[in-house]
């Protein structure tokens, strides 16, 4: 099939691509692996914090579980999903399954205030919280935050109603990787908590093989058209069919990058962009070539029968 029988190569031939075989399934393993670990890593990242500054969970209060569930960059928002669990004198009782305060809760997050009345279970919400920004420019590596105010009130009218909240972060969106970070409000009872989110390393490196699979397959192409048009080589139809195929299928290459914006990245100037200009200056020159250059080949004549 090669050319080749493995049983004619010499030792050292032997050797050398046993070798090679073996560091690129290494390196192929290490990638694969480093990979699995990494997404799961990145899902299962969570921070707590105590915003009443006691160690352990609060003996009497709310504790707030954070999870991401989208990112809109369109709206410039995150979404996400939020449970809730009373503890110590705010709760029903250690068998009660409901999540039922025993007193009036109202938690602030962000601009929303999220009431639950006494023995009334406390149901799991959604809300939506606005970006610092939202410019994609950067992709894969833009970076977006948002500030979030935190604050636990039995009466939010009353200032001095406040409540031990206790906040766990847990991480759970695809291709992405988040890490909140708290700061105390001086002489005030709620914190802020800002949160910030970024590509994941997975992304990044499939985003990065992508660009350059893209420049790989562009170079070609117009080493090729340059290689046939120099060296007066023949063009046949098939090759040039081949090359102005790469124009519609670079386009869905390049869309496969997950969450990848639209035309006009950094990204696609660093890559896109000039493998389609490489990519149809080639079928051009192949086009070209081939009406330029071409002759029709002259059939041989038929030789009559030789006589003796």
């Amino acid at each position: 099939m090669f050319g080749f029988s493995w049983r004619e190569l010499k030792p050292a031939h032997k050797r050398q691509i046993s070798l090679l075989a073996m560091m690129v399934a290494f390196i192929s393993i290490g990638v694969v692996a480093f990979s699995i670990l990494n997404n799961q890593t990145a899902k299962s990242k969570s921070k707590s914090q105590l915003l009443d500054k006691n160690n352990g969970a609060p003996q009497n209060g709310v504790i707030a579980t954070i999870s991401m569930a989208a990112v809109d960059l369109a709206n410039a928002q995150f979404k996400l999903h939020l449970t809730f669990q009373p503890v110590g004198n705010f709760s029903m009782g250690i068998d009660d399954l409901l999540n039922r305060p025993s007193q009036p809760v109202s938690i602030v997050f962000g601009s929303k205030i999220i009431s639950f009345q006494a023995g009334v279970p406390m149901q799991s919400q959604d809300i939506a919280i606005s970006l610092n920004s939202a410019d994609t420019n950067m992709y894969p590596f833009d970076k977006f935050s948002s500030d979030l105010v935190l604050a636990g009130f039995t009466d939010v009218n009353i200032p001095s109603s406040a409540i031990k909240l206790g906040v766990n972060f847990q991480a759970g969106l695809q291709g992405w990787t988040f890490q909140p970070d708290f700061a105390e409000q001086p002489n005030s009872l709620s914190s802020i908590c800002k949160i910030s989110v970024s590509r994941s390393i997975t992304t990044m490196f499939f985003s990065i093989f992508i660009v350059i699979g893209m420049w790989i397959l562009s170079l070609s192409a117009f080493t090729l058209a340059f290689t046939l048009w120099f060296r007066n080589r023949k063009v046949e139809p098939p090759t040039i069919g081949l090359v102005a195929s790469l124009l519609f299928a670079l386009p869905a290459i390049r869309n496969s990058q997950p969450g990848v914006p639209t035309v006009g990245a950094t990204v696609d100037l660093a890559g896109f962009m000039w493998n389609m200009f490489l990519v149809l200056t080639a079928a051009v020159m192949l086009i070209w070539n081939y009406i330029v250059k071409y002759t029709k080949e002259k059939s041989s004549p038929m030789l009559g029968p030789k006589i003796v």
